[in-house]
This record gives structure tokens, C-alpha cells and sequence, in this order.
């Protein structure tokens, strides 16, 4: 059974969180990359109950992992 990846399948939301995970993890940092796709992946989900500031809160949190580790 031969399966593919279809480009269509992803959203452009899901490229930039991708995109985002690797900038704010650091390009040769696995340690980096997995704790910034924990934190890109979690923190939308305990930020739901606070719907009108979610984003913002996101924003946040990634300029803070910005500041905190500009290495990645």
C-alpha cells in the first residue's frame, strides 16, 4: 500500500506553526525544537478558555521564548 502527502492537506496555519516551531526551537537544537513544539502546540490549548485574549496571550508567549532563547 503506497501512501503520499498531498499538499493540500495542510492549512497554511499549520505551515507557520511548523515554521514557527523550528525558528523559536533553533535550526540545530532537537532539545530546542521539541520544547518549542510543546509550547506551540500546548499553550493554544490552555489559553481556549480565555477566547477574546488567545491570541494575543499567544503572541506572548512566542516573543518572550524570543527574548528568553534567541539561540533556539
Amino acid at each position: 500500500r503506497n501512501t503520499y502527502i498531498n499538499p493540500n492537506s495542510f492549512t497554511f496555519m499549520e505551515s507557520a506553526i511548523v515554521l514557527s516551531i523550528v525558528v523559536l526551537g533553533g535550526m540545530g537544537s532537537i532539545i530546542g525544537v521539541i520544547i518549542a513544539a510543546l509550547v506551540l502546540i500546548l499553550t493554544p490549548e490552555y489559553l481556549r478558555a480565555f477566547a477574546d485574549y488567545r491570541m494575543l496571550m499567544f503572541g506572548a508567549v512566542m516573543v518572550m521564548m524570543m527574548i528568553f532563547r534567541p539561540e533556539g
